[in-house]
């Protein structure tokens, strides 16, 4: 059943329509027409903030429909569906309230970039629902029948970070702009769903699949659907479960999925076949390493760990972007490793082109003192900046401009991360701060511990919420150069801390992305904290 209203009001939609239930996720979904775009359906969840303070800002999903239409009435279902486990959906075509309701039309494969691009816009805007709710990193486009080759028209667009071809495929023939030569342009994974050999577009993904080799490549066939898929049934039906399925792999690094996709675990979805190729292409590696130091007070060498991607060692000439990432108190460089398994996310998010290559450095923060700042007889601020950083940047083939560093951390990481983007501004693009300590707190646990006051009076000298709210107006325009992150727990002792710097930066003025999710001050929430920043990176050293 589906229910519309009409809504009036400048910060209102046009129309809402609710689909079914709304879906089975997380989050209640609707359909949205909205002013600024009316000839488009969008599909999201009905509590924006809610959604936001669950997942962060939502990936993107583009989609073409059937025939090149202008209406996304017979996928609704499934597009609500989508919607409804945290992602924005918007379709070509205006809302229909019925089938047949109005006059359709065909519509060039340049509208499926028309929608992006006003969705990225409005991601943009003060005041829109979708302002900072919406991931831009995080793209997908999917299409059914004609719709797929709307999508594979526009497939090398950079900001698509994979493709979903329903019920489609080019093999020899051209359409909506494509052929055979667009997969030339894919650089993303790419779904192909087909419906057995009475699917019309059968052959065609066949070959498709066949002749793609350079991106990974998945070929899902369900024969009882046919060419018209299950988009008809509830929430979409299979079809509707598998693109899921496949969004939350590619887009949110769910990687307990891949086995659907890689091995053909189908133990959901009967009736299906899957294939795949072109998967886990060049793994990288994490090294254990010491390099020289003077600045620090008897230590002649200092241990670190670095990811190199897997392409690192075949082109000399390649320099690559590099994220340091800073362990929290009572940890080490390796925690990284051990805890987050760095390596094995940052291979999975490279071989699926989810990001483009990066280094990856964890300095040693806890050896001998632990503490991040400059205090007396340990000066490990400047050891950051005046010997690991260049030591890196002479070693291996890293950027050295700012647009091409990144800095991310967790607890005693993050408050250090967070002051050093408020100390050095002009060297990095982003920072990403994940449950960070950043000014004093009365802790139970420091009163026995010796060392505890010295290191609290450092950490309130660096405090970078006073630093935010005192800074002159040169230096609030050096930290608006800056993307700031924070991310934290809702049940971390560090929330209000991290609320207090988020409020310092809007009273400034300064753009910030925050997301308070289910958690604590553990690595239950860090890994897939870490996961986020990699991803935030990459699209930081993509501007």
């Amino acid at each position: 059943m589906a229910v519309c209203c009409t809504l009036t009001g400048t910060a209102q939609p046009l129309k809402t329509k609710l689909i079914e239930d709304g879906g089975t996720g997380m989050f209640k979904a609707f359909a949205v027409k909205e002013a600024s775009m009316p000839d488009f359906v969008v599909y999201r969840p009905k509590d924006m903030l809610h959604a936001h303070a669950r997942c962060g800002a939502l990936p993107l999903l583009m989609f073409g429909n059937g025939g090149c239409m202008d209406t996304s009435i017979d996928y609704e279902k499934m597009l609500t569906e989508i919607a409804s486990h945290g992602y924005i959906v918007v379709a070509i075509g205006e809302m229909q309230d019925t089938k047949l309701d109005r006059k359709e039309s065909h519509t060039p494969s340049s509208e499926l970039m028309r929608g992006m691009e006003w969705m990225i816009q409005q991601s943009q805007t003060k005041g829109s629902d979708y302002y900072q709710n919406v991931d831009t990193s995080r793209i997908a486009a999917a299409g059914h029948s004609c719709g797929g080759a709307q999508v594979l028209c526009n497939a090398g667009d950079p900001r698509i970070k994979t493709c979903l071809i329903l019920n489609a495929g080019m093999g020899d023939m051209e359409m909506a702009g494509a052929s055979r030569e667009s997969l030339r342009a894919l650089h993303t994974p790419i779904l192909y769903l087909v419906g057995g050999p009475s699917d019309v577009a059968y052959q065609n993904a066949q070959k498709d699949y066949d002749r793609i080799e350079h991106v990974p490549v998945v070929l899902a066939d369900h024969p009882a659907s046919g060419h018209g898929g299950t988009y008809h049934q509830s929430h979409g039906g299979d079809y509707g479960r598998m693109v899921v399925k496949w969004l939350d792999w590619q887009l949110k690094g769910r990687k307990e999925i891949a086995d659907l996709f890689l091995n053909a675990n189908l133990q959901d979805f009967t009736g299906w076949t899957v294939k795949s190729k072109n998967f886990h292409q060049r793994p990288g590696r994490v090294e254990e390493l010491k390099m020289p130091c003077q600045l620090l007070q008897g230590i002649a060498e200092r241990v670190y760990s670095i990811y190199l991607p897997g392409s690192y060692g075949e082109d000399p000439q390649r320099r690559y972007p590099v994220l340091y990432l800073m362990h929290g108190g009572g940890e080490s460089h390796t925690v990284w490793q051990r805890k987050g398994d760095l390596r094995e996310v940052a291979d999975r998010l490279i071989d699926t082109h989810a990001i483009s290559d990066m280094i990856i450095v964890c300095p040693e923060g806890n050896e001998q003192n632990m503490m991040y700042f400059n205090a007396p007889q340990w000066k490990y601020e400047d050891y950051f900046f005046q010997e690991l950083i260049p030591y890196i940047e002479a070693n291996y083939r890293a950027r050295t401009d700012k647009g091409g560093r990144a800095i991310a951390g967790f607890s005693m990481g993050g408050g250090a991360a967070t002051v050093y983007g408020v100390h050095h501004p002009e060297l990095f693009c982003l920072v990403y701060d994940i449950s960070g300590y950043l000014r004093r707190m009365p802790l139970e646990w420091l009163k026995n511990d010796p060392s505890g006051e010295w290191r609290q009076q450092v950490i309130e000298e660096n405090n970078p919420i006073l630093r935010i709210q005192n800074g002159s107006e040169e230096e609030v325009k050096a930290w608006q150069q800056v993307q700031w992150m924070v991310s934290v727990g809702d049940h971390d002792f560090t929330l209000e801390l991290n609320m207090d710097f988020v409020k310092a930066l809007r009273q400034r003025g300064i753009d910030y992305k925050m997301r308070v999710g289910a958690g604590s001050h553990d690595w239950h929430y860090v890994a897939p904290a870490m996961e986020d920043a990699i991803r935030q990176a990459d699209q930081c050293f993509m501007q």
